[in-house]
């Protein structure tokens, strides 16, 4: 015969398997692939792509900035940039600033030039500046002395000619940025310029 000991530890037994139940642990679900997120400098390029607004690096251009440059329907002659433009290379610069987030689009007006620069936002991956090219072997495109140099940087102090309707004259002006196919300076009494730049490497300014 069983104890009342052993008998009363199978009903505690019992008792205790019909109260258990299996819980079922929720599964967990996979992550989803996360969407590359999108290049700020491309989705800027995009915003400004057709807009006569055309891309320029200059010396001593950071890697998170952007330059865009146009003169289009702008006075040569006078050097005054059309107030049209002026007034859709703001609108562009706000079309910048809402497609990504955190960048900073302003616009700059010298001479007959309107130019949207544009800052990207913290952390983005920097602007892969492109490379400059090779000097053409000089036997072939060789240019006087006279002439300026290929690359100016800030403060150099350079010899431009400015035509008018009249005639022209020669300027001594300060380097302020070099954009390749123009260069902007200042003056010796601190008036802005920005001069065209020839095929001989000439600076040259129409008013």
């Amino acid at each position: 015969m069983r104890s009342r000991r052993s008998v009363h530890n199978d009903v505690r037994v019992k008792q205790f398997s019909a109260t258990t139940k299996k819980v079922n642990m929720p599964k967990k679900k996979p992550k989803a692939p996360q969407s590359p997120q999108p290049d700020p400098i491309e989705a800027i390029r995009r915003v400004l792509k057709s807009s006569g607004f055309d891309e320029e690096e200059a010396y001593g251009q950071k890697d998170h900035e952007l330059l865009f440059s146009s003169r289009d329907e702008g006075d040569v002659a006078e050097g005054r940039a059309d107030p049209g433009t002026v007034r859709f290379a703001r609108e562009k610069a706000k079309e910048v600033e809402a497609a990504v987030p955190g960048t900073k689009a302003h616009v700059e007006v010298v001479d007959e030039w309107v130019s949207i620069n544009v800052t990207l936002p913290p952390g983005a991956a920097p602007r892969v500046p492109t490379p400059e090219p090779a000097p053409p072997p000089r036997a072939i495109y060789a240019q006087p002395s006279s002439h300026q140099r290929a690359v100016l940087r800030p403060g150099d102090e350079i010899k431009y000619t400015n035509f008018t309707i009249g005639g022209s004259h020669e300027g001594t002006a300060i380097v302020t940025w070099d954009h390749g196919k123009s260069v902007e300076a200042r003056t010796l009494g601190g008036e802005k310029l920005r001069l065209e730049r020839a095929a001989d490497g000439s600076l040259r300014r129409f008013t």
